[in-house]
């Protein structure tokens, strides 16, 4: 077993690379980054965090949502630019050495039940996973009340 924690648990309190250097200073074997916008989605930034890690692995990469409702069924240019946000994603996951991406996806902030809809998921999901093998990544779907799960 692995003892791990988000740099989500300082959300709001330190930004992500301060949680990062938080985290070093504790016992921990693993970490999840979560990244808190769209400025941090870079390789840059994930370079920065990972450096601030102080050698404690990065399991999972788990980016702020929004984008996940437009990952399929939508107009085109919405797909595009969902998985435009979702590649690099993916690409800082991968400079932090992350192994699993955390998807929540389609989800409601009225925390109204969304109904299980397989062809949305799988025009959605089958892709991704893709995206994520090529770079050594697997997706890891949580179960949030304000998501579909």
């Amino acid at each position: 077993m692995q003892l791990g924690l988000s740099t989500a648990a300082f959300y709001g309190r330190w930004e992500t690379e301060e949680a990062a250097a938080q985290i070093a200073r504790l016992p921990l074997d693993c970490a999840e980054v979560f990244l808190q916008s769209d400025s941090e989605n870079t390789v840059e930034f994930a370079q920065l965090v990972k450096k601030n890690l102080g050698g404690i692995p990065c399991t999972s990469v788990h980016p702020m949502g929004g984008y996940e409702n437009y990952m399929a069924g939508r107009p085109a240019r919405q797909i595009r630019d969902a998985f435009a946000h979702f590649r690099q994603v993916l690409e800082a996951g991968e400079a932090l050495g992350a192994k699993t991406f955390v998807y929540h996806g389609r989800n409601t902030p009225l925390l109204s039940p969304l109904p299980w809809n397989l062809k949305w998921n799988m025009e959605a999901v089958t892709p991704m996973c893709e995206l994520a093998k090529d770079r050594g990544m697997v997706i890891g779907w949580e179960n949030v009340c304000w998501c579909q799960l």
